[in-house]
Formats: structure tokens, C-alpha cells, sequence
């Protein structure tokens, strides 16, 4: 859920995102409330990280790509 609700670039679903958290777990939702939004939320961060989360995950991805390269096709099958 804590990455569900940085990653909601909507300010009313991350309220409601957040406040399920509160229920299932007061300590984590003081912990993040402690946080400064704007560091780790895309609905606070005022348009600067757009397309961060998509970006990373394909330099992910092509990092594992790059080393099955060398794995012969039948081991990957």
C-alpha cells in the first residue's frame, strides 16, 4: 500500500489511500505523515517527477534483459 499511494498522482486517492493506512496501521501512517510529501508522493511533488516510475521500471527490466543475453534460448524456455 505504501507504494500505491506515492505512486497515485491524484491528491483525493492519495487521502483515501492514506487513510487505509491509518486503519491497518497507525505506526506506518505517523511514520509517512512525518515525511515531507512532496519528497516521496507524485499527487505533492508539483509535476516534477512525471514518468519517474515508468522509467525506472524499463531500465529495470533491461538490465535483466541485458544478462539473459548470454543464457542459451533453450534454458530460458
Amino acid at each position: 500500500m505504501c507504494f500505491k499511494v506515492g505512486a497515485e498522482p491524484r491528491v483525493t486517492v492519495f487521502r483515501r489511500i492514506i487513510e487505509q493506512i491509518k486503519a491497518i496501521d497507525l505506526n506506518v501512517f505517523v511514520y509517512l505523515d512525518g515525511i515531507d510529501k512532496s519528497k516521496w508522493t507524485l499527487s505533492h511533488d508539483g509535476g516534477k517527477w512525471c514518468g519517474i516510475l515508468t522509467t525506472n521500471m524499463s531500465e529495470c527490466i533491461n538490465g535483466v534483459m541485458k544478462c539473459a543475453r548470454q543464457i542459451p534460448i533453450i534454458t530460458i524456455v
